[in-house]
């Protein structure tokens, strides 16, 4: 098949700040807010729960020193894509990109975007008739952000990340000063911290923690990708690691553990209420709601680089269409519709079900993408690499262990959900060799 530079019809108008935002902002959404009482549950303690957050952490760091490393030696648009194309081949790098742009992409957004009006009605009063208009609004909105052009859905991502970060740091350190509650309390567990509550423990704060390759993904628009991609990852990873952190024990000196569990995907709300009054429920709502949109935007402006990445190799129906670029623009806007269309379809699907639906299948390229870089090391040793990750071969070892507890822990867990997340992203291959039998060649 005819291949297409992906990056030449791109502009080069991100720089180190938007880059920034895009992995801040595409990992801190809702799950700061909302999984605090689940990894507590899980847990057993408040002290457990704290180690949870730490050790994803640093599951999460080591994959992002791993990606960063394949992000500098292979700069190019589609991040992961691109990697696993380079490493092994044609068929594997399209699988990822089918599952990126039929099931991860599309299920995530229609979730945020739910999450997002379902907190909007809450604030401001709206019945729930409204949830579903709102999400579309929320949605067709972030279309026309990302029409706009790279740099303006670049610098909104860092004013809806610098935004967001405020309630963040209100709460923490309202909480860390003002609490009064015991941060480590004793385990209300009998039994605890057991191995299985803390791997769904650890397992539920991975869930929150991702979205750390995504800036990879818009290496054909990064000024200096081989620098800026390893910069990026690791100063957004630390800083999203530290304000989790910070929330859950300015929550735990706030409120008992008891409280927590009660009160569910409320704590952060009613946390906020008891330092604030009852303004500061409503703040923190917008300030979800604020994380919310801007986690939305990141996502889209690197999900919708997947499809036009796959479509400049010919590797989708109606590749020309796919990789159509807007003369003016320079951004992939057929590729950015079509993301939104079947978004836009889901929407009256359950949003934790989508969820679900999403993860699995990309964890399992994940398991492949840090493999890789041991394939590449030993493949071309002699290779230009701009950044080597450090402590070679231990982070990305302890990178690859992650991802594997994480696919089969998901998998065991519900095996229903991800095996229709996995059929559907098997479905992909008849697709690919109808594509390879009928394209001109």
């Amino acid at each position: 098949m005819k291949k297409i530079d992906a990056d030449s019809g791109l502009k080069r108008d991100i720089g180190f700040w938007p880059a920034l935002a895009i992995v801040v902002g595409t990992i801190i959404g809702a799950g700061v807010f909302m999984k605090p009482a689940v990894v507590l549950n899980y847990a057993g303690g408040s002290g457990e729960a704290l180690a949870a957050w730490v050790i994803g952490g640093v599951l999460i760091l080591t994959g992002g020193l791993t990606v960063a490393e394949l992000g500098a030696m292979i700069p190019k648009t589609g991040g992961v894509y691109a990697y696993l194309e380079e490493v092994y081949g044609e068929t594997t790098a399209y699988m990822f990109g089918w599952m990126r742009t039929v099931v991860f992409a599309p299920a995530t957004l229609a979730a945020l975007g739910l999450f997002f009006a379902s907190i909007f009605v809450q604030t401001f009063g709206y019945s729930n008739g409204w949830i579903i208009p709102i999400a579309l609004v929320s949605l067709l909105t972030l279309m026309v952000i990302n029409i706009a052009g790279a740099k303006y859905s670049g610098y909104f991502q860092l004013a809806a990340t610098a935004i967001k970060m405020l309630p963040i740091a209100g709460l923490a350190v309202a909480g860390l000063v003002f609490g009064t509650q015991q941060i480590v309390e004793p385990a209300f567990a009998a039994d605890a911290p057991s191995a299985t509550g803390m791997c769904l423990a650890v397992l539920a704060t991975l869930f929150a923690y991702d979205g750390f390759t995504n800036v990879a993904v818009v290496a054909g628009e990064l000024r200096d990708p081989a620098k800026i991609i390893p910069r990026a990852t690791v100063v957004g990873i630390a800083i999203v690691i530290v304000a989790y952190l910070c929330v859950n024990i300015a929550i735990f000196h706030t409120l008992s553990d008891q409280d927590i569990l009660h009160l569910g995907k409320a704590t952060s709300a009613t946390a906020a209420e008891h330092l604030f009054g009852s303004f500061g429920g409503k703040l923190i709502n917008i300030g979800i709601l604020i994380s919310i949109f801007g986690g939305m935007n990141g996502y889209l402006l690197t999900l919708a680089r997947v499809p036009y990445a796959m479509a400049c190799r010919n590797q989708l129906p109606a590749s020309s269409w796919f990789r159509k670029i807007n003369a003016n623009l320079g951004t992939p806007v057929n590729s950015i519709v079509f993301i939104i269309i079947i978004s836009v379809a889901e929407l009256g699907m359950d949003p934790d079900w989508l969820t679900n639906f999403s993860i699995l299948s990309l964890w399992l390229f994940y398991i492949l993408t840090y493999t890789g870089l041991f394939i590449l090391r030993r493949r071309n040793p002699d290779a230009i690499r701009p950044y080597r990750v450090p402590l070679y071969p231990f982070v990305p070892a302890i990178a690859l262990a992650g991802g594997i507890f994480v696919f089969v822990w998901t998998w065991f867990g519900d095996w229903k959900v991800s095996l229709a997340s996995c059929g559907l992203t098997v479905i992909g291959l008849p697709v690919l060799w109808l594509v390879r039998k009928y394209s001109n060649k």
